[in-house]
C-alpha cells in the first residue's frame, strides 16, 4: 500500500501527456514524486487506482473491507492522504489525531484483557500557534494573493480515571503470547478490523503487551503523543501553492497533545481465582445458572426485598434434565414418590448448588446412582 498519495483533478491528465517539458505543472508532478508521494491524475485513473489498491488489500490481508479516506469511500482532490493501517487512509490534517485515537483504544482494550485494575489518564494539551497562510490563484497570467496571520496560546489539562472489575474475563492465563493475540483479536476485530494490523506496526503496544504477559508487571506508564507537524504535508502544500492551486503553509504551530496512562494491574492470584470461575461458567451449565442466580438475588434484595432468599427453580429444572441425561431419572422419581416433601427438599438444596460437581455429590448423598 502507498504510504502517501494525492489525487489530482482531470486537468492534470493532459499535462502528463504534454510534450512541452517546460510545463510548470510537469515540475509539480516531478516534485511530488521526488518527495515520495504517489499521485493519481483524473477520475478514470483514480477509479483504476482504487480498484488496484483494494485488490492488493484483499490479496495481502485476506479481507474485502472497503478502503476509506477520512472514513469516506471517495477521496478528495488536491489533498494529501497518509496510510495509517489496514483500510484506513487519513488526510494530513487528520492523520495524527486518528492514529492517536486508534492506539488509545487498543491500549485500553489490551489493559482490560491483561487484568487491569485501574487506569489513571492525564490529558495535556498545549497550543502555541503562530501561523501565516497565503493563497495564490493564477488566472490567465494574473495573480491574486491573500495573506492571513494569527497567533494564539492555549493550554488544557484533564484527568480521567477508569476502574475495572475482577469479574471481567481476562486472557492472562492462555499458553503463550501468540495464543493471547489470537484470542484477543478474535474478540475485538468485530469492533474494528484494523486493530490487529495497527498492533503489529506499533512497537510500543507490542512491548507493553509483552512486559505484562511475560514479565507480569504490576504497573506501567504509557505515553501517547500527537504529532504537531507533518513534513510531508508542508512539502505538498508548498508545492501546490507554488503552482497556483493551493495554499502556502508557513507556521510555527505547535500543538503538543500528550496523554499519560498510569495502568495498575491485579495480582495474579486474584485474577486466577476469577479466571477459573469464568472458565467454569463457560463450560459448566450449573455454574452459569448459579451466576445468574447470584445476580438476580442481588437485584431483588436491592430493589424489592432485602430478605429475598433467591430463585432456584432454574437450577432445579436443570437437575431434572441432568438426571434424564445420566439415566438417573427413574430413581429420582422413586425418591420423589417416596415422600411428598422430597421435591421441596431438592428445591431447597438447589440454593447451595454451585456447579456440576455439587450436583454429582447430591445424587451420591441421596444414593441415587
Amino acid at each position: 500500500m502507498d504510504k502517501y498519495i494525492i489525487f489530482l483533478p482531470d486537468e492534470f491528465v493532459s499535462i502528463r501527456k504534454c510534450s512541452l517539458r517546460f510545463s510548470k505543472y510537469s515540475k509539480l508532478l516531478k516534485g511530488l514524486k521526488k518527495n515520495g508521494i504517489d499521485y493519481v491524475c483524473g477520475e478514470k485513473e483514480k477509479c483504476e487506482k482504487l480498484r488496484k489498491m483494494k485488490d492488493e488489500k484483499v490479496r495481502n490481508f485476506d479481507t474485502d473491507s472497503t478502503l476509506t479516506f477520512d472514513f469516506e469511500t471517495e477521496p478528495e482532490y488536491n489533498k494529501l492522504y497518509i496510510h495509517l493501517c489496514g483500510t484506513l487512509y487519513f488526510s494530513d490534517d487528520n492523520y495524527s489525531r486518528y492514529r492517536m485515537n486508534l492506539e488509545k483504544e487498543l491500549l485500553l482494550l489490551l489493559s482490560g484483557y491483561l487484568g487491569a485494575k485501574e487506569i489513571n489518564i492525564i490529558d495535556n494539551k498545549t497550543v502555541n500557534d503562530e501561523m501565516n497562510v497565503s493563497s495564490s490563484v493564477n488566472v490567465e497570467c494574473a495573480t491574486n494573493d491573500v495573506a492571513v496571520g494569527n497567533t494564539n496560546n492555549n493550554s488544557q489539562k484533564l484527568s480521567i480515571k477508569e476502574t475495572y472489575s475482577l469479574k471481567n474475563q481476562n486472557l492472562l492465563f492462555v499458553d503463550n503470547m501468540d495464543e493471547f493475540k489470537r484470542c484477543f483479536f478474535k474478540k475485538i476485530n468485530s469492533i474494528n478490523p484494523n486493530y490487529s494490523e495497527y498492533f503489529e506496526i506499533c512497537s510500543k503496544l507490542v512491548l507493553f503487551t509483552s512486559k505484562r504477559f511475560n514479565l507480569r508487571m504490576l504497573s506501567y506508564s504509557y505515553n501517547l503523543e500527537q504529532e504537531c507537524k507533518n513534513e510531508k504535508s508542508i512539502q505538498v502544500k508548498t508545492l501546490l501553492y507554488n503552482y497556483g492551486i493551493g495554499l502556502e503553509y508557513k507556521s510555527s504551530l505547535e500543538v503538543n497533545t500528550t496523554q499519560m496512562y498510569e495502568v495498575t494491574f491485579f495480582e495474579d492470584d486474584e485474577l486466577l481465582f476469577y479466571h477459573i470461575r469464568n472458565e467454569n461458567i463457560y463450560l459448566d451449565k450449573f455454574a452459569r445458572l448459579r451466576n445468574n442466580y447470584e445476580i438476580d438475588k442481588k437485584i431483588m434484595r436491592r430493589d424489592i426485598d432485602e430478605k429475598w432468599g433467591g430463585y432456584a427453580n432454574d437450577i432445579f429444572d436443570e437437575v431434572i434434565n441432568y438426571a434424564k441425561d445420566k439415566n438417573k431419572y427413574d430413581k429420582l422419581k422413586e425418591w420423589f414418590d417416596s415422600d411428598v416433601n422430597n421435591r421441596r427438599i431438592l428445591l431447597g438444596d438447589c440454593h447451595n448448588i454451585k456447579d456440576e460437581r455439587d450436583v454429582k455429590e447430591w445424587f451420591k448423598n441421596k444414593n441415587i446412582d
